[in-house]
């Protein structure tokens, strides 16, 4: 079992190679895990008893407590799948080709449900006056599972309930073809929102359906700019968060609010997400920058809740790490790592909840 440890303020935090996970340790215990994983048995009993008072019961606890952790993170989780390609169509169910950064990219769908799972997020990016190709990402449904070939290669195969993550492979492969990157040069993506003002990024995280697209969408009003929706790529080389392309999500409980000032939402067609979730797109210019990359100036958990009093309340790093991690990709990469958890000590972090807009924008003016 390999890992990387790194203290950050009073805690101790461990990535372990094998299955990319992340696990935050109190010093004292880390110190235990430590000896354990290194020394003999007779060792670290010695240690337990002599240096920090435990007893039998105290002593058996560590070592199981070691034993639990060793199972939890010392594999990486198979995956079954990984090798089984699908067959590629001889002819198309459609064709879009997307337009940017002066390069062209074709993408190819076999079938309507595959291009309905990816197309309707970046619609504004197509051209119909560019016939060329710099690139070729394909999304193949078949027999209940979808499968992604890029140039000709096949990348990966899902089953249909795992359709977010054939979303999520199409989102970097169209990130690397933006920015002439491979997924090595990331150390993470963020299922995020941000927008930037002064050279300078704002970031805002939370669960769904907690404000995130509604918070940037309301300051690209108020002079900040869209850096990327529920997409926000890092850079490993210089920690910058790169533009994405992708349209915002604007949840049906705000529509009536954002309507007013994006009319272009009432043309916009109503989408499902799951049981509890209807949506509609709202389009960035086509004319929008989307080479940006930015420092972070902060990272906000925002929570929109009707009827709370504004607040704002710092972060620690480790309680960032715990609250980011689950909804993040995170690169497996141990070059990657320790400019990874660098990033999380080095930008601040704070919750916020609201209610009211102007509460919203006067504390995001003021950080």
């Amino acid at each position: 079992m390999i890992y990387f440890n790194k203290a950050i303020g009073s805690d101790v935090v461990l990535w372990f190679q094998e299955s990319n996970k992340y696990l935050i340790f109190e010093t004292t215990f880390f110190d235990v895990f430590k000896k354990i994983h290194t020394e003999s048995h007779s060792q670290v009993e010695d240690y337990l008893f002599g240096v920090l008072g435990f007893d039998k019961t105290q002593t058996l606890e560590a070592f199981d407590s070691y034993q639990t952790i060793c199972a939890q993170v010392g594999n990486a989780k198979e995956n079954s799948n990984e090798l089984e390609s699908l067959k590629r169509p001889s002819t198309w169910y459609n064709t879009s080709t997307y337009f940017i950064n002066n390069k062209s990219i074709h993408i190819r769908y076999s079938s309507a449900f595959a291009k309905e799972l990816i197309h309707p997020k970046y619609a504004h990016l197509q051209s119909e006056m560019v016939t060329n190709s710099d690139q070729i990402i394909e999304v193949v449904e078949e027999e209940k599972r979808l499968a992604l070939y890029l140039n000709n290669k096949f990348v990966e195969v899902w089953s249909l309930e795992d359709a977010h993550f054939l979303q999520g492979k199409f989102a970097m492969a169209l990130l690397n073809f933006i920015h002439q990157k491979e997924d090595a040069h990331w150390m993470a993506v963020l299922h995020a929102s941000a927008v930037y003002k002064n050279n300078k990024a704002i970031v805002f995280l939370g669960e769904s359906g907690s404000g995130k697209s509604t918070a940037t969408t309301l300051l690209t009003l108020n002079g900040y700019h869209l850096l990327a929706d529920d997409f926000v790529p890092i850079s490993t080389e210089n920690k910058l968060l790169y533009s994405f392309p992708g349209a915002i999500s604007i949840k049906e409980n705000m529509l009536e609010l954002m309507q007013t000032s994006f009319p272009q939402l009432t043309k916009s067609e109503l989408r499902i997400k799951d049981s509890n979730t209807n949506f509609k797109y709202l389009y960035p210019s086509r004319h929008s920058d989307i080479s940006t990359c930015l420092p972070a100036k902060v990272l906000i958990f925002i929570k929109y809740d009707k009827g709370a009093v504004a607040s704002l309340k710092k972060l620690s790093a480790t309680k960032t790490l715990e609250f980011l991690i689950p909804d993040s990709w995170i690169s497996p990469l141990k070059e990657n790592v320790i400019p990874f958890l660098d990033w999380i000590e080095e930008t601040p972090a704070y919750t916020l909840e609201y209610s009211d807009t102007k509460d919203l924008l006067s504390l995001i003016d003021n950080i």
